[in-house]
């Protein structure tokens, strides 16, 4: 018995050296992508002022960090450099009218890695008015700072455009069915979300099961594709177009999971 409970320590310190060693070397590797990026060595450093400084920690939990998007990208600057002059070189507040993250310029900084979805936006009234007076919203209204949080929840987006479609002695005449319409576009696009998640796992089971579900996989994903393309039409604000895509998607994801509900539990489904 003291001979199996201490082969049994041994392999539990094996198996834990080697998860810690995995989760070790991929944090380097993580790190290693920005090792000679001076915007990043410097500003992990800084503590003060607590502004610039929780914007980086904003970065560093961002998506754009997973990606290998650095600072530059989007602020401009030399990250070659830890020299402070030539490093902040063209990096201006995001309120200064030539800053790259200013809201006039957003739509063309963003556009570098998200085009699609900056050429629906370009097709909106509110890009429109951006552009005819710096009024209108631009990516970092829904976006916020680097993405850190993005504007999903329909309560969220119906006081979002509330404050200008719909607020007394606001910048736009009162217009309640804009907010409620928006709020209603983002509920489906919420629904048909969560129908994805639900057959993403069937089809999950399905696969672990060796069972042949490749069929459904591709109208899976066909479905997908329905979506994506909503949430890209989302940026023109086309709320009819972009309902119709979701609930669309939300209907074939359906189907996929109504197939492989009876394929993996034929007892439950009646």
């Amino acid at each position: 018995m003291s001979k199996t409970l201490e082969a049994l320590c041994v392999m539990s310190l094996v198996v834990m050296a080697i998860l810690y060693g995995s989760a070790l070397s991929q944090a380097q590797q993580e790190g290693a992508a920005f090792s000679k990026n001076h915007c990043v060595t410097c500003h992990s450093r800084l503590t003060a002022p607590l502004s610039v400084s929780s914007k980086y920690y904003d970065w560093h939990t961002s998506l754009h960090r997973d990606n290998g998007v650095g600072c530059e990208k989007c602020h401009g600057g030399d990250p070659t450099t830890d020299e402070r002059e030539r490093a902040h070189q063209g990096v201006f507040p995001a309120d200064h009218p030539e800053s790259r993250v200013h809201p006039a310029h957003l739509p063309e900084t963003c556009q570098a890695c998200h085009p699609r979805v900056v050429a629906s936006f370009v097709e909106s009234r509110h890009y429109q008015k951006l552009k005819e007076s710096n009024m209108g919203p631009s990516c970092a209204t829904c976006h916020e700072h680097m993405a850190a949080a993005v504007v999903q929840s329909p309560t969220e987006v119906a006081a979002l455009c509330a404050r200008c479609h719909n607020t007394v002695g606001g910048p736009l005449p009162p217009h309640p069915e804009i907010p409620e319409r928006a709020q209603q576009v983002m509920e489906a696009l919420n629904r048909a979300n969560g129908m994805f998640v639900w057959a993403d796992r069937l089809l999950e089971v399905g696969q672990e099961k060796k069972l042949d579900v490749t069929e459904e996989a591709h109208q899976l994903q066909a479905a997908k594709t329905v979506l994506s393309e909503a949430k890209v039409r989302w940026h023109a604000l086309e709320f009819d177009v972009v309902r119709k895509k979701a609930d669309q998607a939300f209907e074939q994801a359906g189907g996929v999971k109504d197939r492989l509900m009876k394929l993996l539990y034929p007892q439950s489904v009646r």
